[in-house]
């Protein structure tokens, strides 16, 4: 199934997934990216890559059939909202990273059921408990200085004890609102802006 796990912090957030597809018993794909930015808004998702596929695209519509990609951020919660429904209708469940009313980054978590609750922490998917584990466990200061490596650490953790978690890690990052948002891939390399 995968994982994906991210973090609030005072500097801003970060949700970080890694790129394996399980078939069965096989890995088919470790190049599959189910992190991803949409203009001011992170998404980490987890599921079949199907329904993946199904609720990128179909929340990237109702994105921008609400308005939600002109030049003003989009608000975390009205986000949510519209994550909630496409979650339902595809069978996935994600986290969403965007701005608050006040411009401070947050999340939120979107189950299958379409129920949103405010993040913190959170991990999704096959390597959940051991991702929780490890979140519960960063030290706090490492998180506000530097939130991308700390889910990216967490995450190589995963990988190393979750053989349906693997591949490659991507890392979307929003700051406060005196930063901007980067999304950021293993290599260290910028892959979008």
């Amino acid at each position: 199934m995968s994982t994906v796990v991210a973090i609030e912090t005072p500097t801003g957030v970060a949700i970080a997934g890694d790129t394996r597809v399980v078939d069965g018993e096989a890995v088919s794909s470790d190049q599959f990216r189910r992190v991803f930015g949409l203009d001011g808004v992170g998404v980490g998702v987890v599921g079949e890559s199907g329904a993946i596929q199904q609720f990128r695209r179909q929340f990237e519509v109702d994105l921008r059939d609400r308005g939600l990609r002109s030049g003003d951020a989009p608000d975390i919660d009205a986000v949510a909202r519209i994550a909630a429904r496409e979650t339902q209708e595809a069978g996935v469940d994600a986290v969403i990273g965007a701005r608050d009313a006040d411009g401070a980054a947050s999340l939120r978590e979107v189950a299958s059921d379409g129920r949103v609750l405010e993040g913190g922490k959170i991990a999704l998917g096959s390597g959940r408990k051991v991702a929780l584990g490890l979140l519960e466990a960063l030290d706090a200061d490492e998180m506000t200085n530097d939130p991308a490596a700390a889910v990216r650490s967490v995450l190589e953790t995963v990988t190393e004890r979750d053989v349906t978690t693997g591949g490659e890690v991507t890392v979307w990052v929003l700051g406060s609102a005196d930063q901007i948002e980067q999304d950021v891939r293993r290599s260290g390399e910028e892959a979008e802006r």
